[in-house]
């Protein structure tokens, strides 16, 4: 959750580049706001965003405040989030001294200078970096739907192998079932075939018995045609003797 938060410091707090160090702790924790030096010697800390990354900037400036300083308190009043704050940046005038501690403050302001420069850079290449993670995650996401595709459709050539082999299995069955329609198809052929040698063994005899048969009649007719002639024979001969006898009416005339 996302609020606001300003936080006091006290003790030896100016002089020392604190508000350099803190500029770098809220960019590098994503806190908007500014580091602020107070005419009474305190340093005002303004920042806005998640709770968590506030707090962990105060633990920070507790635990590993800058060289030469010391923190006696820092502690945060907490206000409802606003949205107003830019990026971290250092506000107030810088703190005269005189002296040895002059040419410090110098050699401190240089090296703040220097820090910022660092930290700049380092924030633009944590943003490089977060843009490079931002395309890593859409490639990866790319690759999860790839591989969520490449599952989906190995599923459906598994499904497709499966029906496939299922409607094989079907075709086998009927191809078992015409090879026993065609083994009862060649057995009734069998059967035909031998009704036919049969009718055909019954003909042959038929015929051989017709042919005896024919013989026996052809015999007989011819008999029987020897006797109508004979018999012709017979009744000419008669019929001659007739006609030669005296009496005989037709001649007499």
């Amino acid at each position: 959750m996302k609020t606001r938060a300003i936080i006091t410091l006290k003790g030896e707090v100016q002089k020392v580049g604190f508000r350099s160090s803190i500029v770098g702790q809220m960019k590098s924790l994503k806190l908007n706001g500014y580091a602020e030096n107070l005419p009474d010697g305190m340093v005002k800390v303004l920042c806005e965003g998640e709770k968590e990354k506030i707090e962990e900037l105060i633990n920070k400036i507790k635990e590993t405040p800058p060289h030469f300083a010391r923190v006696d308190s820092a502690e945060p009043e907490w206000q409802e989030y606003v949205g107003d704050l830019k990026e971290p940046e250092r506000r107030g005038a810088d703190v005269p001294v005189e002296g040895t501690q002059e040419k410090m403050l110098k050699v401190m302001q240089s090296f703040d200078r220097k820090a910022e420069t660092v930290v700049v850079t380092l924030g633009s290449m944590n943003k490089r970096l977060e843009s490079i993670d931002e395309k890593q995650d859409k490639m990866l996401d790319k690759q999860d739907k790839m591989l969520d595709k490449q599952d989906q459709m190995l599923d459906k050539q598994d499904r497709t192998i499966e029906v496939l082999g299922e409607k094989i299995d079907n075709v086998g069955a009927k191809v078992d079932e015409v090879g026993k329609k065609v083994d009862n198809a060649g057995a009734k052929v069998d059967n035909v075939g031998t009704r036919v040698e049969n009718l055909a063994d019954t003909t042959h005899g038929d015929f051989n018995g017709m042919d005896v048969k024919y013989d026996r009649v052809s015999d007989k007719m011819d008999s029987i045609d020897h006797t109508l002639r004979e018999l012709t024979k017979a009744i000419l001969k008669l019929a001659e003797n007739k006609s030669g006898k005296p009496g005989n009416k037709n001649e007499s005339k």
